[in-house]
């Protein structure tokens, strides 16, 4: 990687493929992904079809998270890849199962819509709880909603005021905005509609 930045010496991308290709082909996936990067930005020629999706899949299935993370969204979303909602959650939930928040996040909420899985709200919960334990203010805010809607679970206000503890920052709770939630066609982090209140 020191020659693809150019760090303490001349940058040389041809170099840094070489290396990083010698390191993939013996499997390690942390250069399956960077070589992976280099064939999605053109790094390489002649650019191979389907390269960098070989190289990102390899390292998702070696159990590299990044690699995980990136193959979801790519699915999830049609890049480099036919759009397969069934396969995001899958690769979703290898990487929730690594405990990334951001994977459990997105995880709950194909739950929630029903989205490349059977729509389960006692999962949503679950993944979101997951999440909002790490931290993400998007998670929290789902699963107290969805304590207090008693969506997935039983209604439990209390256990949804206590979660307000675990925000280090409030204030954006305070803001006017509604927020859509386990509603189709929500998917990703939570979709602000203004409300009608200035």
């Amino acid at each position: 990687m020191l020659y693809a930045r150019g760090e303490n010496v001349d940058q040389n991308l041809a170099t840094a493929a070489s290396l990083i290709r010698q390191a993939a082909d013996s499997g390690y996936p942390p250069a399956l992904l960077q070589l992976g990067h280099f064939y999605a930005q053109g790094h390489l020629e002649p650019p191979e079809e389907g390269a960098a999706m070989h190289c990102y899949r390899t390292a998702a299935e070696a159990g590299n998270l990044e690699a995980q993370r990136l193959l979801a969204w790519n699915c999830l979303n049609g890049h480099r890849v036919p759009r397969d909602t069934a396969a995001a959650a899958l690769w979703f939930r290898k990487a929730a199962e690594q405990g990334d928040p951001g994977a459990q996040f997105q995880l709950a909420a194909l739950y929630c819509t029903g989205t490349g899985v059977v729509r389960n709200l006692a999962e949503a919960v679950k993944w979101y709880r997951r999440s909002a334990e790490q931290g993400d203010r998007y998670a929290q805010y789902n699963l107290a909603v969805m304590l207090l809607k008693g969506q997935g679970t039983t209604p439990d206000a209390e256990e949804a005021f206590a979660g307000a503890a675990w925000r280090p920052n409030r204030a954006w709770a305070k803001r006017s905005f509604s927020w859509a939630i386990c509603t189709p066609p929500f998917m990703g982090r939570p979709q602000m509609l203004r409300s009608s209140t200035p």
